[in-house]
């Protein structure tokens, strides 16, 4: 393999770390955000939807969870 060639594939993968990299921060951030912005509390509801019971989902009578989350976060009162 040439040096040239050598010399653009480890360009191509230096670029390709530096995106991973500031991909990774921007999630970072976003994730810091988050937790900031739920410091304070959530409220998590679990809603029972559509047919069956849990013990029909775990014994494998039905397919699909028969749950839905709900999540908000709670608003600091002044």
């Amino acid at each position: 393999m040439g040096l040239r060639r050598l010399r653009g594939r480890l360009d191509a993968m230096q670029g390709d770390a530096h995106q991973t990299m500031a991909a990774s921060r921007v999630t970072l951030e976003a994730a810091k955000a988050l937790l900031e912005e739920i410091q304070d509390g959530v409220q998590i509801k679990l809603i029972r939807v559509g047919k069956g019971t849990l013990v029909d989902f775990f014994m494998g009578r039905i397919d699909e969870l028969p749950l839905r989350i709900e999540i908000a976060i709670e608003e600091e009162e002044d």
